[in-house]
């Protein structure tokens, strides 16, 4: 009997000590992680918001801009204004200092709920909304806790740690980290240019561009589908201008002029209802030009650096004119 209990003492010694080991070796674990997020913190991704990488990157950039007040021109928007909003000439028109809120795949939707929250940081003196007919489709473009959004940007200056340990494996964090630093490298060369300037913009090369043949004729495969919500958010941010009192400009951009002959008549009805919405919450409508040449544009919806140049100077007026 005494044998046995010997024996029985010493398996629950074993068994703590084991116990003791794991989960000293999972705090260890836990504490090494969070020192590496503190040293790697500038070279790491963005928190995972979204799984929009584009747009947890510009809610990083957007989260030291909006609270410094750097938004008297606050630009909503996808890839749309991203792309094809050029920071130069809003410069030289007297736009700046301006916050760029672009990212891939921002639809209407979803700047309806952002808006908000931006609203809540900065009071811009004029809004600018660059949109394609994309934008209206019935996806709505990405999806965030509006929340957690509203913390992490209110937030600035505090630890970014506790938001990259909410709902992200170290896989994730590890292939978004490999994923952008192959987007650094690419720079403006290429779609997934997220290299922001000082508006929060990310221009594509005029020169060595690589341009992808499906994107070039995307306008083929891609329908123009205006969803119900899509509409009525994009009225709800028309009247969110109005109500704060802040001039809104919607811009219509420029497409390849094989793509505005191919959806010549949807465009139009598209045109016609976005015009009506803007002009009735007392905002200004800008329709696109129909004589900008294919060597201005990346793909058949987006321009490149030097079509962003030609195009915002003529869309937008100078300040005071």
């Amino acid at each position: 009997m005494q044998h046995e209990t010997t024996r029985y003492s010493a398996e629950g010694q074993h068994a703590r000590r084991w116990l003791v080991v794991f989960f000293g070796t999972l705090t260890s674990f836990a504490f090494l992680t969070v020192a590496v997020l503190l040293a790697e913190i500038d070279r790491l991704p963005a928190p995972q918001l979204t799984t929009n990488l584009s747009f947890n990157e510009k809610m990083r950039w957007a989260r030291e801009a909006l609270v410094e007040g750097k938004c008297d021109t606050l630009v909503l928007g996808s890839s749309m204004a991203l792309n094809s909003l050029d920071t130069a000439e809003l410069a030289r028109k007297g736009y700046l200092p301006a916050a760029n809120l672009g990212a891939w795949g921002l639809g209407v939707i979803a700047n309806r709920r952002l808006i908000d929250l931006v609203l809540n940081l900065c009071t811009p003196k004029r809004i600018i909304y660059p949109f394609y007919y994309g934008d209206f489709g019935p996806v709505g473009g990405t999806d965030f806790d509006p929340v957690n959004l509203k913390l992490y940007l209110h937030t600035r200056g505090a630890s970014s740690v506790p938001f990259y340990m909410r709902g992200i494996t170290l896989v994730q964090l590890w292939r978004d980290y490999w994923t952008l630093a192959m987007y650094r490298r690419s720079g403006a060369g290429a779609y997934t240019n997220l290299g922001f300037d000082e508006a929060g913009a990310a221009l594509l090369s005029c020169s060595n561009f690589q341009r992808d043949a499906g994107r070039w004729d995307g306008f083929m495969s891609r329908t123009v589908h205006i969803s119900p919500e899509a509409m009525q958010a994009f009225v709800g941010i028309i009247a969110v201008a109005r109500e704060h009192g802040i001039p809104l400009t919607v811009m219509e951009t420029p497409m390849r002029g094989a793509a505005r002959d191919a959806l010549e008549v949807d465009l139009a009805a598209l045109r016609a209802r976005v015009s009506v919405a803007v002009h009735d919450g007392g905002a200004h409508f800008v329709p696109a030009p129909a004589d900008m040449s294919d060597d201005m544009f990346a793909d058949y919806a987006h321009l490149n650096r030097c079509g962003a140049a030609v195009w915002t100077q003529v869309a937008l007026p100078q300040l005071g004119d």
